[in-house]
């Protein structure tokens, strides 16, 4: 120390009351956790929202898979008859379809079709099974081979 000069303490070098500075350090602590759930909410709802929108992508691709099975039952029908063609199936990868074609009282061809799709993204099996009409009353016996 030089010429009289008093020590500098804790207290005169801008360090505070220790009650405020654990209020303050508290504080960052609220407000960081804070934006640590928000975050942490925001993400999961979003993937909540990809899980959703998958799904519905997923469905909507199986109705155009149904839409193009009942179309091949009925070329089928139409081709081979009822013989060759009450049934068929295929896979590919995580998809698989088929249909089963069924003769009402009436003479009226229906086809029980199904498509199944696996979700990639959430390991969920999506199904959709659907019984349409084939055709309008035409008759179609004929067995070719």
């Amino acid at each position: 120390m030089r010429g009289g000069e008093k020590p500098i303490l804790f207290s005169q070098m801008g360090v505070g009351n220790p009650m405020r500075e654990a209020y303050i350090f508290l504080s960052a602590m609220a407000v960081f956790l804070g934006i640590a759930i928000i975050a942490i909410v925001s993400l999961q709802r979003s993937g909540t929202q990809l899980d959703r929108l998958s799904n519905t992508h997923l469905k909507s691709q199986s109705l155009l898979d149904v839409r193009s099975i009942l179309q091949m039952a009925k070329m089928c029908l139409e081709t081979y008859g009822m013989g060759d063609c009450e049934s068929d199936s295929f896979a590919f990868g995580v998809l698989s379809g088929g249909y089963r074609l069924e003769l009402d009282k009436q003479g009226a061809y229906w086809a029980d079709i199904y498509v199944e799709r696996k979700n990639i993204r959430t390991s969920q099996i999506l199904r959709t099974r659907l019984k349409l009409p084939l055709q309008d009353g035409k008759n179609h016996n004929k067995d070719k081979k």
